[in-house]
């Protein structure tokens, strides 16, 4: 008995000492980054329901606090024959990223979105590609492609609606963040 106490004792041992004398893995970095772009009116399709008279805009890839922010400007439709001040609106769409993949080298799917149909609201989804960080090598420089989708459900017809809209977006500053201490 006193035999197989101490094979036991000494098993235990070795195992902790052969825990002990794993090395340490480090910690993944999250990524810090902040990328901005501009969105290109031309090579877009704005859907009304999402921003009419659609004239630009920018979209923030913020992966620090894991948000995608869509912001379209809209320039006022004026009546005939009157004249309306110039001044552009702004719709400001911002989502939690929920997923980020990349099928190859060359880009990386970001996607935001928010789904209160549960509650009866909408979906609201931001379909980013993010060439930062790409292996591959282009000839001119790539344009992102960005997909913003919203569906609800009509009460009156009873039909599910949906509106989607198809973004050009030209990267023009990545900034890091702070390393926090």
């Amino acid at each position: 008995m006193k035999t197989l106490a101490t094979l036991v004792t000494l098993a235990l041992l070795a195992n902790s000492s052969m825990v002990a004398a794993k090395p340490s893995m480090p910690q993944i970095q999250k990524d810090r980054r902040v990328l901005t772009f501009n969105l290109l009116t031309e090579g877009s399709n704005v859907s009304s329901g999402h921003a009419p008279n659609f004239h630009g805009g920018t979209a923030e890839i913020n992966y620090l606090s894991n948000t995608v922010t869509l912001k379209m400007e809209t320039v006022p439709k004026c009546p005939a024959g009157l004249s309306c001040a110039a001044v552009l609106e702004t719709k400001e769409f911002q989502l939690p990223i929920i997923r980020i993949y990349s099928d190859n080298e060359c880009f990386t799917t970001v996607i935001a979105q928010r789904d209160l149909r549960p509650v009866d609201g909408a979906l609201a989804q931001i379909k980013i590609n993010d060439f930062s960080n790409s292996n591959c090598r282009f000839f001119v420089k790539p344009i992102s492609d960005i997909e913003y989708l919203t569906s609800y459900f009509n009460r009156k017809t009873g039909k599910q609606i949906k509106v989607v809209s198809t973004l050009k977006a030209d990267l023009v500053s990545v900034t890091s963040a702070p390393a926090l201490e």
